[in-house]
Order: structure tokens, then C-alpha cells, then sequence
């Protein structure tokens, strides 16, 4: 039953070793990293990067990828949920002053 091995994957160490797994492999792409760890969904990132990333970059185990990091997981790695309205407003904010199309 799919709930029963979920609850016993989440937060294992074979979840462990797939993440830091995907994590070197995709170079710190989150958004790939979710695409292969199993049972997985957006709200694993922030625990997967503060449980299992933070510390083995810490130790010098892989490379930090912490800019990957950041731009895959919106921006608060260390920081609080919802920090990123600036970088949203950014990406939108583009080209919509200048409207001519010369004719």
C-alpha cells in the first residue's frame, strides 16, 4: 500500500541517500531532485535542504550548490517561507512600458 511505504521512506535514510543522490547528479536542481525522489512533493525541499543537504555541505561531503538551491527551492534557504514576492515581481516586470509595435 502506497501510504504505508510513504510514511516509512519520508525522512529514512534510503530517502537520504536518493536525495543527496539527485542533489549532486542535478548539481542542486530541487525541481529535478523532485522529479526522481520518490513519494516526493514541493514541501519536501525546505526539509531535504535543512536535514540532508545543509549538513553535508557543511562537512565539505559534495559541493555546495547553494545559488541552485536558492533559485530552485524560491529563494529562502535559511529564510522565512514566502520571501520571495520581490523575485516573483521581478520576473514579471519586464517589457510592459515599451508596447510599440512600430506600426
Amino acid at each position: 500500500d502506497i501510504e504505508k511505504f510513504e510514511a516509512k521512506y519520508k525522512c529514512s535514510d534510503e530517502e537520504e541517500n536518493d536525495v543527496l543522490k539527485y542533489y549532486v547528479q542535478f548539481k542542486g536542481d530541487l525541481n529535478k531532485c523532485l522529479e526522481c525522489v520518490m513519494c516526493s512533493r514541493g514541501e519536501d525541499k525546505k526539509r531535504w535542504v535543512e536535514d540532508y543537504i545543509k549538513p553535508v555541505i557543511a562537512t565539505g561531503d559534495v559541493e555546495d550548490y547553494s545559488s541552485e538551491i536558492e533559485r530552485t527551492l524560491g529563494g529562502n534557504v535559511g529564510g522565512e517561507e514566502g520571501d520571495n514576492d520581490e523575485e516573483m515581481s521581478a520576473a514579471v516586470d519586464h517589457d510592459d512600458d515599451d508596447d510599440d509595435d512600430g506600426g
